[in-house]
């Protein structure tokens, strides 16, 4: 699995105040467990597509995985200086953190975030193709939806969840009643 904190399960009680490793408690973990799988979940809190993507592009697939990659919000940026490092802006952040502040001011267009969005997914997902690998794509809102070009997203949005049931120990983040019941809802999906 790639994707953000909501696939990560930040604020879930075995990944709150300290978020070193995924959750145990998570989706992802829940449907590898319904599975039989084991779950190699990269997922990292902040990232951008960018980010999901770079992390992606940089795995070591074998030919019987099978990936989930939960996309964020596309006005998420990343800098990503080095091969091991990789800086997150937030629109969030920017009273405390100057990139980010810079950025959002000075260089962000919502437009420019689809766009560019739109084309690391696609890549994404042509080299999952190329190397014949089951992938599923999520996105946080549906509203998003249209990043996703050509392929295929599964009908289950990350929001509506988060409006549904209660929140984590963050009190941010999707509780451990919501995590249960998208995992459910994916297997099923």
């Amino acid at each position: 699995v790639f994707g953000c904190s909501l696939a990560y399960g930040v604020g879930l009680k075995d990944c709150w105040p300290n978020a070193i490793k995924p959750s145990k408690l998570s989706w992802p973990q829940l449907v590898a467990d319904v599975m039989g799988r084991k779950l190699i979940n990269k997922s990292a809190p902040g990232s951008s597509n960018k980010r999901i993507w770079y992390t992606l592009s940089k795995f070591k697939f074998k030919p019987d995985d099978i990936v989930i990659i939960s996309w964020t919000f596309p006005n998420r940026h990343s800098i990503i200086s080095s091969p091991w490092k990789v800086h997150d802006l937030h629109h969030n952040l920017i009273d405390t953190d100057v990139s980010s502040e810079s950025y959002f001011k000075d260089i962000y267009s919502t437009y420019d975030s689809y766009i560019t969005s739109k084309l690391l997914i696609d890549h994404a997902n042509r080299l999952l193709l190329e190397k014949n690998i089951t992938t599923h794509n999520l996105i946080v809102e549906k509203y998003f939806k249209h990043v996703m070009g050509d392929y295929k997203v599964l009908p289950l949005y990350m929001g509506v969840y988060e409006e549904l049931y209660p929140r984590a120990l963050d009190g941010d983040h999707l509780g451990q009643e919501g995590h249960t019941a998208f995992a459910r809802d994916l297997l099923n999906a």
